[in-house]
């Protein structure tokens, strides 16, 4: 059996297939889960955001992204491989603002120490 899933906002289609209706529905709940984790930006309220993959080293980094902000909602990996989860807490449990959505701001790596810091 097939089952087709309009997510993020009627603007992508998803395709799922399994031999069981138990197994479909799983799949596509995994699915809703990552594409539907939110409509809009948690940052400046968009609807113009896009599912986004970074390859850092070697791993892979999944995240919806705000193309009007720049923000970023990450996802977390399950332990088993099965699937995403979108990142809504600190690492001790807390809620993170914005609901998960970050703005991400590039240090100065190379910048140099302010007159102030230096000593002769």
């Amino acid at each position: 059996m097939i089952a087709r899933l309009t997510l993020l906002n009627r603007r992508l289609i998803v395709e799922a297939s399994a031999t069981d209706a138990k197994t479909l529905f799983r799949e596509l709940g995994l699915m809703a889960e990552i594409f539907e984790a939110d409509a809009t930006c948690g940052a400046c309220h968009s609807q113009e955001i896009r599912p986004s993959v970074r390859i850092i080293d070697g791993f892979e980094y999944y995240a919806l992204h705000c193309t009007i902000c720049g923000a970023e909602l990450s996802f977390g990996q399950r332990k088993d491989g099965s699937g995403l989860y979108p990142k809504r807490k600190t690492d001790d449990g807390a809620p993170l603002p914005d609901g998960g959505w970050r703005r991400y701001q590039q240090r100065a790596i190379d910048a140099p120490p302010s007159p102030a810091g230096r000593r002769n």
